[in-house]
Parts: C-alpha cells; structure tokens; sequence
C-alpha cells in the first residue's frame, strides 16, 4: 500500500470528497484505520470534509431547475428576435424608445 510506504499515514489529517455515496464506505473504513492506530484529531470527527465546490454546484443546479421555465421562454424569445434582421430592428426599436443603454446585443446563453 503506497500509502504506509510514504507515512501518507501519519500526516493526513482530512480528506475532501464529493458527495458521491461510493465514497461514503472508504472514508469510513480509512477513518476507522487511522483512528485505530491514533492517528486522527478528534477521533476522526472532521475527517471527511465534504467539497464546497460541489455543494455549490448542487444549490446551483438546483436553483436552475426552479427557474428553468422561465429560462426557456427568455431563451425563445431571444431565439425569436434573432430569427430576422427585421426582428431584431424591431427590438431595437423598441429598446431605443425605452432608452435602455446597452452594449452588446440579444445573445442567447450557453445551457451549461
């Protein structure tokens, strides 16, 4: 085990995954290992430390899927506008009359 040749070991003191439920078992049997041999602060309690960066993704994702009917509809009506030049003059047009300042014009996002 690379692990024991490197004394990995006995300088781990934390350990951030996902939150996949695969890696649920292996961090509690490493846990359990390295608390066994003392090796853990805390007897292991914050051991694991579960990704932000993946957390965030989930409320993000999440957030997303709320407000994911009204996305489509701003996406189709930004495909809409963009269909012909005529619809775009029209928009601007209108945009002009409103006098909302812009720099760029309709783009439509990239879903990811």
């Amino acid at each position: 085990m690379e692990m024991l040749t490197w004394n990995i070991d006995k300088k781990i003191c934390s350990i951030t995954f996902d939150n996949a439920s695969h890696n649920d078992v292996m961090v509690k049997e490493l846990r359990s290992w390295l608390c066994v041999k003392g090796l853990l602060l805390l007897h292991g309690d914050l051991f694991h430390v579960k990704c932000v960066a993946h957390i965030l993704n989930l409320i993000v994702q999440d957030g997303l899927r709320e407000v994911s009917p009204l996305l489509h509809k701003i996406r189709e009506i930004v495909k809409y506008i963009r269909l012909t030049p005529y619809k775009k003059q029209k928009f601007d047009n209108a945009r002009n009359q409103a006098k909302i300042q812009h720099k760029i014009g309709v783009v439509v996002d990239c879903l990811t």
